[in-house]
């Protein structure tokens, strides 16, 4: 895909050129190719998010509230001095900063928190959304802290992607947005009056891989809401969102059996969250038999190698087999592939969940007898039972797809979290659901756009499967709670702002705009205004990208070319910004569908 939109080398040459000033002290000396290398935009984007992907700035169990926020602090810092050294070099157009905070009161340190930059004060307002909280590293090994400039292969062509923590999602596309703000303000600081009619913005959320700070900020701030967002979060560009559904199961450990094996606990990293397919998953195994844990030591790796799932040409995740004491076995099972849990499809067609294969395994062991029943053995049944190893629903009819004219892959199902904890007699288990209109309690009307009323028809789904799987399992108790996050959100692709984006795309790629459909839930979601398009030219949630994964990186060709996109977009919103009848402008107050 990539190389037949590619453009040419002296178009993207002479247009990043005219977009950026000379940046005389290169920070870096990376082998790059001439179109990049020669490109003072490129070196000012990958300066600024080097700077960025080196200050962790996630949220997890193992981070104190305070510590989150000093990442915040530190990179709000970065970029104030960038701002004012800046402005110092301008006659007329100065950026000014603006920051939105709101306490919570279930973290009382770690509060709401939206920062970000204004060129103008004009009434209409074009507004460019990212975000600086990323997932967790999901281990260390690969560096995540440590940015650098790889080679890697994509659509068939060897090219330089940056990498680490963030650098596709979401601190490169952010700092492509606070260049272009910086380039519009050379450009038209010579003729200021220019912008009289526009103001132009960078966002920055701080907690979009969370609980989203913009639908708040929004919520209690309606008059900033801009006649065009773009959040730049996704890929080119996005017609309508799925619902997300966060269901969680639990049940009882129960007693320990006076004999035999047995599972002691199963557990994936607790800095992984929902939307994150996990990077590992440890089980052990417990046995007040020495002997008989030896035996099964010595064969549980043939024996895993040799299940068979309930797909053939289903990837089973890498096991090691640990024997950690004499009464205790460990197994560690480990991601292959993409990690978002939007697009589960996308793990299993290359890669493997390994929370997927440990417990579709542990079930099949339960099954025949070698493992004794308790609650995490029922809960391994309950998981292979109602998914196996599937990702949309096949085993149950409630549960399948539900595949409609918009969403077309239907309903994902991506199992991403088990928590055992013997303090207190129970295990969690959690799952990412991303679900179309079917699964909605009220269809789509066909003409309605934004969010879809209603909620999900999950409740009733998951309370006849849990008490039809107890019913056939005798002993078992699984239970659950279940909320939806929010619904499907479907945009008017015949829009003026629609259009808009769509026109500034193909002027850049000289074809019209892919309208997706995407599971991805972005601060887009509930605010008609707001669109989510770019940084991705494509969806590419695996390798070499890796979304939420381990070895993450932004392809730079593609990243400039998306930039590249948002600047003639801006360019021609000021243009019709002089006109007195702009086409693109929205009524406010009808067009905001909070969430």
């Amino acid at each position: 895909m990539l190389n037949k939109r590619q453009l040419k080398v002296t178009f993207l040459a002479t247009t990043l050129a005219a977009m950026a000033g000379c940046s005389q002290n290169p920070t870096h000396q990376q082998i790059l190719p001439e179109t990049i290398k020669k490109n003072p935009l490129a070196e000012a984007i990958i300066k600024d998010t080097n700077a960025l992907v080196a200050i962790p700035s996630y949220r997890s169990e193992g981070r104190s509230s305070h510590e989150v926020q000093q990442s915040f602090s530190k990179i709000k810092s970065v970029l104030d001095q960038r701002i004012e050294g800046f402005n110092q070099q301008q006659q007329h157009l100065k950026i000014q900063g603006f920051e939105w905070q709101k306490s919570r009161a279930d973290q009382p340190g770690d509060p709401y928190r939206l920062f970000g930059y204004r060129l103008g004060n004009g009434p209409e307002k074009l507004s460019f959304i990212t975000h600086l909280d990323t997932v967790a590293p999901g281990g260390m090994d690969w560096q995540p802290f440590q940015p650098r400039i790889e080679q890697r292969e994509l659509h068939q062509t060897s090219q330089p992607f940056l990498v680490g923590r963030g650098a596709v999602d979401n601190k490169g596309p952010a700092m492509a947005t606070l260049n272009i703000l910086q380039q519009l303000a050379k450009d038209y600081d010579a003729t200021p009056a220019t912008l009289n009619n526009m103001t132009l913005e960078v966002w920055f959320d701080t907690s979009e891989e969370t609980d989203m700070a913009t639908p708040k900020f929004l919520a209690e701030n309606p008059q900033a809401l801009p006649d065009l967002g773009i959040v730049f979060d996704a890929s080119w560009c996005i017609r309508a969102e799925k619902g997300i559904e966060r269901p969680q199961f639990f049940t009882t450990l129960g007693t320990t059996p006076k004999q035999g094996i047995w599972i002691h606990s199963i557990n994936t990293p607790r800095d992984s969250p929902t939307n994150q397919i996990p990077s590992e998953t440890v089980t052990i195994l417990q046995s007040n038999a020495p002997k008989a844990l030896d035996d099964l030591a010595n064969q549980i790796q043939s024996d895993y190698q040799h299940y068979a799932f309930d797909d053939p040409e289903y990837h089973r995740a890498p096991m090691t087999v640990t024997r950690i004491s004499s009464t205790q076995l460990k197994l560690t099972t480990s991601v292959i592939g993409a990690q978002h849990g939007s697009v589960p499809y996308a793990n299993r067609k290359k890669g493997a969940n390994p929370l997927v294969s440990i417990t579709n395994f542990l079930a099949h062991l339960a099954d025949n007898g070698t493992l004794q029943k308790n609650g995490l053995s029922q809960l391994s049944q309950f998981v292979a039972w109602t998914w196996g190893t599937k990702v949309f629903g096949e085993h149950h009819p409630t549960l399948l797809q539900k595949q409609d004219k918009i969403f077309t892959t239907g309903t994902t199902y991506a199992i991403t979290r088990l928590q055992t904890e013997p303090t207190n007699n129970k295990a969690t288990l959690a799952v990412d659901i991303r679900y179309a209109v079917g699964h909605q309690d009220k269809p789509w009307d066909g003409k309605t756009f934004g969010l879809l009323p209603g909620k999900s028809q999950f409740q009733t789904v998951f309370t006849q499967l849990t008490q039809a799987f107890n019913k056939q399992h005798l002993g078992s108790k699984i239970s659950f709670n279940t909320s939806t996050r929010v619904t499907p959100d479907i945009r008017d692709t015949e829009s003026p702002n629609f259009q808009l984006v769509n026109n500034a795309y193909r002027k850049v790629m000289g074809e019209d705009c892919p309208a997706h459909a995407i599971g991805g839930g972005t601060d887009a979601k509930g605010f008609l205004p707001l669109i989510a398009a770019g940084p991705m030219l494509g969806g590419i949630a695996g390798p070499p990208v890796n979304y939420h994964g381990i070895n993450e990186a932004v392809p730079l060709e593609m990243l400039l070319q998306s930039t590249t996109i948002l600047y003639e977009l801006a360019k021609e919103k000021i243009l019709n910004s002089q006109s007195q009848e702009n086409p693109t402008q929205l009524t406010k107050k009808n067009a905001a569908t909070k969430m």
